[in-house]
């Protein structure tokens, strides 16, 4: 292992507590609001705990992010040891987290401070900071990580669709009455990054047609067989299944990495969520 590099990420990658432990990763969490309370993510609030929440009426959650000085405290301990630092963060186009990493570098003039968007954010993150990690186990220098998750960033291919109209309502992501509309008729929008912003790019309806638009789009448009496939979900492990039995099938992908969507990205999707993340060629 490089001992040299100390990786942080924010909790938007969706992987679990154990799992930032076991990446050997410092999680910076970010916040969830549920009726005048605020939430860690993933330290106070759990996927599970939080889909129940969503439940009850009138629960609107809002998210917080992370400003300069928190920034400047999380890495303190790790500037003064003279450590390199990577942060991963999610995508300065739907979070204002990366831009306040960039001022908290201004701020402390901190050189070995290497501050990476993501461009994307749920488990197509954690598929980056996976390797982020791997790398720096593997004794790969800052230049090399950096080189590599700048290519994956760029080629990864983010596909979802949100599991409440909603959600998206309240986000300005589409009108009250194409919501209501949506919902009556089960059309199911299919959102993708764009340059790190979200974008609705197409529609179906139903399950069924949503599995069918995935392995349509991967044969159209390829993936790059050296890396591996993430899900994401939000409390819904059926359609999870479903399409893992469908990449199976299709392409026989069996790799596959399944992450909880946690509360920040769930309190923009609601449940029933599900992403599929994968590197593009």
């Amino acid at each position: 292992m490089n001992n040299e590099i100390v990786i942080y990420c924010d909790s938007s990658c969706d992987l679990t507590i154990q799992e930032y432990k076991d990446l050997d990763v410092k999680l910076i969490p970010l916040i969830t609001t549920v009726k005048g309370k605020d939430y860690l993510d993933r330290v106070d609030l759990e996927p599970k705990e939080f889909y129940e929440m969503l439940k009850e009426d009138g629960v609107v959650p809002k998210t917080t992010m992370i400003n300069p000085q928190r920034f400047v405290e999380e890495f303190k301990e790790d500037m003064e040891k003279q450590k390199k630092i990577i942060f991963l963060s999610i995508s300065s186009g739907i979070s204002s987290s990366y831009n306040s990493a960039v001022v908290a570098k201004e701020m402390t003039d901190y050189k070995d401070l290497y501050i990476i968007d993501s461009l994307g954010a749920s488990v197509g993150a954690g598929l980056l900071l996976r390797k982020t990690a791997e790398m720096r186990n593997n004794n790969k220098t800052v230049e090399e990580i950096i080189e590599e998750i700048t290519f994956m960033k760029n080629k990864m291919e983010y596909l979802f669709c949100p599991g409440s109209l909603e959600m998206l309502k309240r986000g300005g992501r589409i009108s009250s009455t194409k919501a209501a509309i949506g919902t009556i008729l089960n059309i199911k929008p299919i959102c993708h990054f764009d340059k790190g912003y979200i974008k609705m790019f197409s529609k179906v309806r139903g399950q069924k047609a949503l599995i069918k638009f995935y392995i349509n789009y991967l044969k159209e448009n390829g993936y790059n067989s050296d890396y591996r496939f993430a899900i994401g979900h939000a409390n819904n492990m059926k359609l999870v299944n479903a399409l893992k039995e469908a990449l199976n099938k299709n392409f026989g992908i069996d790799n596959i990495i399944v992450g909880d969507i946690g509360a920040v990205i769930g309190s923009h999707t609601g449940e029933g969520t599900v992403t599929l993340s994968f590197v593009g060629k």
